[in-house]
């Protein structure tokens, strides 16, 4: 069942994309991704949240995020990464995937303040929602990747680089 979330402004969002605030972009992104979910708090989503969020949603703040980083940044990146990672979820994929984007150093899962923001961040390390995702476990993750299948997007091939853990874009 989608909820339609005909309410929900971006306007921000791409003012904010468009000047390369990524910081504050991120802030935005995770006010409007609780806005689609119909919660306060990141502690209070389940794994059934993602059901009440149109596709259409989550495209507009990937496209979004696709359009004004030049394609280094997005949902549908970091969903691509994780494809391309893993055919099953478990915490060894998770743990990878975690230190390709930037999210991990060290062993250790970094906080949202501890993100890289600007374009030297890695391939997918932004927006940061996917971090948060990822801290609340892999069901609420599987149900966050489940409802991006539903999204058109592009394929892009990704590739380790050889210098260094990154993936670059081909």
């Amino acid at each position: 069942m989608n909820k339609i979330n005909t309410n929900i402004d971006y306007g921000l969002l791409d003012k904010l994309l468009a000047a390369q605030q990524w910081e504050q972009g991120e802030l935005e992104t995770a006010s409007l991704m609780l806005k689609l979910i119909d919660k306060t708090y990141w502690w209070e989503i389940n794994s059934y949240d993602f059901q009440k969020v149109s596709p259409q949603a989550l495209c507009k703040i990937n496209t979004l995020w696709l359009q004004y980083s030049d394609g280094r940044f997005g949902f549908s990146v970091q969903k691509n990464i994780w494809e391309y990672l893993a055919s099953q979820f478990n915490y060894e994929s998770e743990k990878q995937f975690g230190e390709l984007l930037g999210w991990r150093k060290g062993g250790y899962w970094l906080s949202g303040t501890d993100l890289i923001f600007d374009l030297s961040a890695p391939m997918g390390h932004l927006p940061g929602w996917g971090l948060l995702i990822f801290w609340l476990g892999l069901p609420v993750a599987n149900a966050f990747l489940e409802r991006l299948c539903n999204c058109e997007f592009s394929r892009s091939k990704f590739q380790r680089t050889s210098s260094s853990s990154f993936l670059s874009c081909s």
